[in-house]
């Protein structure tokens, strides 16, 4: 198999801490891909001069040209923020020059169409929040050709140093992340891709093993956590090592024989005493969401909750993070209540008021401020609608016909978003059937979020998203969840079938559901999207918009500006009115 890697390393980006192992932890890693007869090993460090995104896009896409290899792995080690609840790896101009940074999200999204059968990232990059460094601009590009060399989607694997949490769970403060960054991660990961130790070894294949992605990863999250957490360093809140695997099984990522290995009780590196380590959060929500959904006790809830706050604050124990997390999968899981309007259309707000509402294709009953609005559509049976809240966030939400809506707010943040059919709809008796499975799935999908990012993997992440597309009709911001996991799992044929469902049911798929099947590639962002909504209703959709080839129309450019810290998105008052004015001028609908 002819394998080829790209090492990237920064020690100085634009006014931030320097740091002092980044550059040399990608040396010392193009040095291990060698070793594997990798070929070829590109470095790119700013040892002598410095790194532009322009500089790594073409030793990528040299590579990808030559059309000989079978596996490639982009390691990168530097300083790396998190806007918009995406990963950016910052180069050497940023966060100055916006475009000085890395979407990794993007570049994913672009790895799996480059031809290449097998893509590894590799980020051992401290996760700063976007606010300490001044850098929430930060937009960044994709480090892959954005050419469609090939529509069959490839296996991406991505191995990063640290979660990805809220940002206010974050430490915010990048001097402190800086003093406390070593390439810890980058130690660990080249000692295990080495054999050591051998536990981490597939050696089915005797005298040769072979290193695979699931077991590397399992070996990381536990050694990594315990080195962290014997050094007591400040940031371990965010360096919990993560990992999304979609390679087949035998799949491997070094080679190695035993003779290489070294016998045990050799010399590691030290790391303290062993410490405890969190369960595998994966699979303790799998027996959680098994047993939710054979009829178990509502406190399964309390035991999601618990997961999502290891999950973000590592080794810590934080009541009132945990009291959040279950308040949230509590509402997430309880009915709405009262909500049979008439109109059979409606919002329903908890941890706020709706101060205003506007929409040119939905008629609004009663304004606010409220906590249950009535909506009234007429025609194609859908609208946006822009929601304020008492605070003077902007919310865009699709109103559908026979659905109500909830959102719920929690420190100012839009955590939860769900549809249920209204209580005088023709779909309520389908729905009051299956009630408790659908909310117990919008529980489990609002915990998953609430800690970042949604994502499932591991083993009974199919099947949960393929639960949740069932439920689609009877809840579609189920939907939007199912498409995020299938995009997770590599299997876009799924959303694509998704898709079609929905366009079936309600006339088009929802705004994320058409981005994630392809069918927005090469479009403006106008009235004439083949989509319900126009904007990502996850946060998390932003930063796939250029990787889809997905523009702003010109009255809205700059809009990202202005996004707040949220899991759904939200916009700050400025982009609410950005918003409002291209409604009225019927440049979005």
């Amino acid at each position: 198999m002819k394998r080829a890697a790209v090492a990237i390393g920064i020690d100085r980006t634009g006014g931030l801490p320097e740091l002092h192992d980044a550059a040399a932890g990608a040396q010392r890693f193009a040095t291990w891909a060698r070793g594997q007869g990798m070929d070829p090993v590109l470095p790119i460090t700013d040892e002598n001069e410095s790194v532009s995104l322009q500089a790594i896009k073409a030793a990528i896409k040299a590579i990808v040209a030559t059309g000989t290899v079978e596996q490639l792995l982009v390691y990168f080690a530097g300083h790396g923020v998190n806007i918009r609840y995406g990963e950016y790896w910052l180069l050497s101009d940023a966060p100055a020059d916006t475009q000085a940074a890395v979407n990794v999200a993007g570049s994913v999204t672009l790895a799996r169409y480059c031809g290449i059968p097998h893509v590894v990232f590799i980020s051992d990059a401290c996760r700063t929040a976007a606010e300490g460094v001044q850098a929430q601009f930060v937009t960044g590009g994709e480090i892959f050709p954005n050419e469609g060399a090939d529509d069959v989607e490839q296996a991406v694997d991505v191995f990063f140093a640290c979660t990805l949490g809220r940002p206010a769970h974050e430490i915010k403060n990048p001097d402190v992340t800086a003093a406390e960054y070593e390439a810890l991660y980058t130690s660990v990961l080249i000692a295990s891709l080495s054999g050591e130790p051998e536990e981490v070894v597939d050696w089915s294949a005797e005298p040769a093993g072979f290193v695979r992605p699931r077991a590397l990863k399992r070996h990381l999250y536990d050694e990594v956590s315990q080195r962290v957490a014997a050094a007591g360093l400040e940031t371990r809140v965010i360096q919990i090592p993560d990992a999304r695997i979609t390679s087949d099984e035998d799949a491997w990522l070094a080679s190695v024989q035993r003779a290489e290995v070294r016998p045990p009780g050799a010399t590691r590196s030290p790391g303290g005493p062993p410490v405890p380590v969190p369960e595998n959060p994966t699979d303790v929500s799998r027996t959680i969401l098994d047993n939710a959904l054979s009829g178990g006790a509502p406190s399964d809830l309390a035991a999601i909750a618990g997961i999502g706050t290891s999950r973000r604050r590592g080794f810590t124990e934080d009541r009132a993070a945990r009291t959040d997390s279950y308040a949230l999968l509590t509402h997430a899981a309880e009915p709405f209540g009262a909500m049979s309007h008439e109109t059979e259309c409606g919002f329903k707000i908890r941890g706020g008021l709706l101060s205003d509402a506007f929409s040119t294709t939905a008629n609004i009953i009663e304004q606010g401020p409220t906590d249950d609005l009535t909506v009234e559509l007429s025609g194609r049976g859908h609208g946006s609608v822009l929601l304020t809240t008492d605070r003077g966030a902007g919310i865009v939400l699709p109103a559908l016909a026979g659905f109500l809506c909830s959102l719920t707010i929690q420190e100012g943040e839009l955590v939860d978003v769900a549809y249920e059919p209204s209580a005088n709809s023709d779909l309520w008796d389908m729905f009051e059937e299956r009630a408790a499975e659908v909310r117990t799935l919008r529980a489990v999908a609002a915990s998953a979020t609430h800690g970042g990012v949604f994502r499932m993997e591991g083993e009974g992440a199919l099947e949960l998203a393929r639960k949740m597309q069932y439920a689609k009709t009877i809840d579609p911001s189920l939907a939007i969840y199912a498409a995020y996991a299938y995009r997770d799992l590599g299997r876009r044929d799924l959303i694509r079938q998704m898709g079609g469902f929905m366009r079936e049911a309600l006339g088009a798929p929802l705004f994320d559901v058409a981005l994630l099947t392809g069918a927005l590639r090469d479009s403006t962002i106008d009235s004439t999207l083949p989509a319900i909504g126009f904007l990502p209703l996850l946060s998390q959709g932003w930063g796939l918009l250029d990787a889809h080839r997905v523009t702003m129309q010109e009255r809205l450019r700059g809009l990202e500006r202005h996004l707040l810290d949220s899991a759904w998105t939200m916009f700050d008052g400025e982009g609410a009115g950005m918003l409002r004015s291209a409604l009225e001028e019927g440049i979005i609908t």
